[in-house]
């Protein structure tokens, strides 16, 4: 994966009673995602929503394995009360200083709270790149995912 230009990795409601039921392919291709932009000391979101719990300990594990410290600026944890973030993300990336110009996303129920808030990002950043990560997300889509592809801005990678 070519991480020349800037870029977040958004995770998207990794989260107990959300994530039971996701293929261990993806949750195997989410763990790949964090290693290398751990490994690379770029930035991740995790998006929650506030009803449920935190995102769950086996990505969180190995989001801060190792780790002396964790930079604020490389992990952030962005709560939404709906199934669109984006909003909530964008302040917080500006808050931070972390770049907006190309974001890879993945995440669960994906026809619904990761297309929401994609689509809310795409609708909102109209100059950002959105990378759908599929791998690294659940097949609840179905063939759905040109969705995805219809919004500006947006693309998808295997």
């Amino acid at each position: 994966m070519n991480l020349n230009t800037p870029s977040l990795l958004l995770f998207v409601h990794f989260q107990p009673g959300i994530v039971e039921n996701a293929p261990l392919a993806s949750i195997d291709a989410a763990l790949a995602l964090v290693k290398l932009y751990r490994g690379n000391k770029l930035p991740v979101i995790l998006l929650e929503l506030s009803d449920y719990p935190p995102t769950c300990s086996w990505l969180t594990g190995v989001l801060y394995s190792g780790a002396q410290s964790v930079d604020a600026y490389e992990v952030l944890v962005v709560k939404s009360d709906s199934t669109d973030g984006a909003s909530a993300i964008i302040q917080t990336c500006r808050d931070s200083g972390v770049s907006l110009e190309r974001i890879q996303a993945c995440g669960f129920l994906s026809y619904a709270c990761l297309y929401d808030t994609v689509a809310g990002l795409s609708r909102r950043l109209e100059q950002t790149r959105i990378e759908v990560v599929k791998s690294a997300c659940d097949d609840f889509i179905g063939d759905d995912w040109v969705l995805f592809e219809r919004l500006p801005g947006v693309s998808l990678l295997n």
